[in-house]
């Protein structure tokens, strides 16, 4: 969603920094019920510096598998991203979605198209949206 607004947000968990990136333009999707799945993609990193925050290059990838994740999930307009979790060695990607069975092909062909990166992933009911919440 190119014309979303986001915030950038900072704190720590587990004493390491983290750093939160918040989908700002979502309150509409946020009252649909059809959205009430939530996917979760966590993609370790794989070589995280001493905070546990991706290297510049890394960046770079995970900025594609971002893209690539998003344009997947988003283009029939079924699932918005909402959140971008980057904390502890792990960078994870939040979804909501009206349509959670595409879910697992999606994964699978980002599998295949960034194999150097590990996902992992679930889906999930989430009515309440609450992992959004927790950072809104």
């Amino acid at each position: 969603m190119s014309t979303s607004k986001w915030s950038i947000l900072s704190g720590q968990e587990n004493e390491k920094p983290m750093v939160v990136r918040r989908n700002d333009s979502i309150k509409h999707y946020s009252e649909n019920p059809s959205f009430s799945y939530r996917i979760g993609i966590a993609i370790p990193l794989l070589e995280p510096n001493e905070v546990g925050l991706p290297s510049e290059e890394e960046m770079k990838v995970l900025n594609q598998i971002e893209e690539e994740l998003s344009y997947q999930l988003e283009k029939d307009g079924g699932s918005i991203q909402v959140l971008a979790i980057t904390t502890d060695g792990m960078r994870e990607f939040v979804y909501y979605t009206s349509n959670p069975e595409v879910i697992e092909q999606i994964i699978y062909n980002a599998r295949r198209k960034f194999s150097s990166h590990e996902f992992q992933f679930y889906v999930k009911e989430d009515k309440e949206w609450s992992v959004y919440k927790e950072f809104a």
